[in-house]
């Protein structure tokens, strides 16, 4: 590959793989209850502002069983938090509301010091209010990094309004992409010539995509994010897997963890010939003067316009033209795309 790309590496091993090396994504949120696997608040600690009698404690609605619950006092509107015991990515959650009442309204916050919370959701009625023992499946939108996190109830129906499962889901498993860790340095600027590029930083280059190599036997193909290319890098990298963090396996079992350092061959600056590149631009407050050619100036005057426009809706036309008066106005241009293509030898 040429520096000028720098988006992918190969990686081949000396034993056939097995299984899937695609990597786990995100799960989408669902499955209610039965979605064990991104239930990152299992019997996790618990607890709640009101709590009804024993039996109902706040830690009911964390143990993925229909049959306990939490409740609290006699109509209370109160609030149920749970601990993860550290940051998780939360993706979303599934509640089901208990036997004895249910939330009509409620908000979703998340901290990660139990002190400072933040506004994750709230919930709109009638879309994702309960009904007495039902399920409601929120899903965030994207990931959410935190420890704690509360629901707090606003409006209420029945005595005891509470909750018999409350599952925050996570990722099924982490996946291939955040199991392997790509690092290398680059110069701090990236002007040319390069006695001006500066002195050498630290990269980390983000793992997009880890595929099967579409044409070599035991080798996985990983794909860098848009902005995570080493074009820049200058010596070597160092490629990291985190077996806690993948699945890669072969017939001997778990691939284990392995960091490689090498100095890719062919990263040098390099011909990128009528390479085509598309970038966005954007030209605003941009001023012409003209010479204007027709006015049309609406008046009460005699009406020569027979047969073309009825009277009531276009009065007579004056039309004036004249080479020494000029007008200036006011425009923009959004959106602008450049089609360039690199006809020099560096990279794009």
């Amino acid at each position: 590959m040429s520096k000028g790309l720098g988006t992918k590496i190969a990686i081949k091993f000396d034993k056939a793989l097995t299984g899937d090396v695609s990597g786990l994504t995100p799960t989408p949120v669902g499955g209610y209850k039965t979605d064990l696997d991104s239930n990152v608040s299992l019997n996790k600690p618990a607890a709640a502002g009101l709590t009804r009698t024993t039996g109902y404690e706040a830690g009911k609605a964390f143990d993925n069983n229909e049959a306990t619950q939490w409740e609290p006092t006699y109509r209370g509107l109160t609030w149920l938090k749970v601990d993860l015991e550290s940051a998780q990515d939360v993706m979303g959650v599934t509640l089901r509301s208990g036997s004895g009442g249910y939330a009509l309204g409620y908000y979703i916050e998340a901290s990660n010091d139990d002190t400072n919370w933040d506004l994750i959701y709230t919930a709109t009625y009638p879309d994702y209010s309960l009904g007495s023992q039902a399920y409601v499946t929120i899903d965030f939108g994207e990931e959410k990094n935190y420890r704690y996190w509360r629901i707090t109830i606003t409006h209420r129906s029945g005595n005891y309004p509470g909750f018999s499962i409350v599952n925050y889901h996570g990722k099924v498993g982490i996946g291939n992409e955040e199991a392997f860790t790509i690092a290398g340095q680059e110069p701090l600027y990236t002007e040319i010539p390069s006695e001006v590029l500066g002195p050498l930083v630290d990269g980390d280059y983000e793992v997009a995509s880890v595929e099967a190599h579409p044409t070599e036997f035991n080798t996985i193909l990983l794909t860098m994010t848009g902005m995570g290319k080493f074009r820049n890098l200058e010596g070597n990298l160092t490629v990291t897997y985190d077996m806690t963090k993948g699945n890669l396996a072969g017939l001997g079992g778990a691939v284990l963890s392995f960091e490689e350092v090498f100095t890719p061959a062919d990263l040098e600056r390099m011909i990128n010939p009528y390479l085509e590149e598309i970038v966005s631009a954007e030209i605003a407050d941009l001023e012409l003067s003209f010479i204007p050619i027709v006015h049309i100036v609406l008046g009460d005057g005699p009406y020569p316009n027979t047969g073309m426009r009825n009277e009531e809706d276009y009065q007579d036309g004056i039309f004036y033209s004249g080479p020494e008066n000029y007008e200036t106005i006011a425009a923009s241009i959004t959106g602008l795309e450049i089609d360039l293509i690199h006809v020099d030898d560096l990279d794009p």
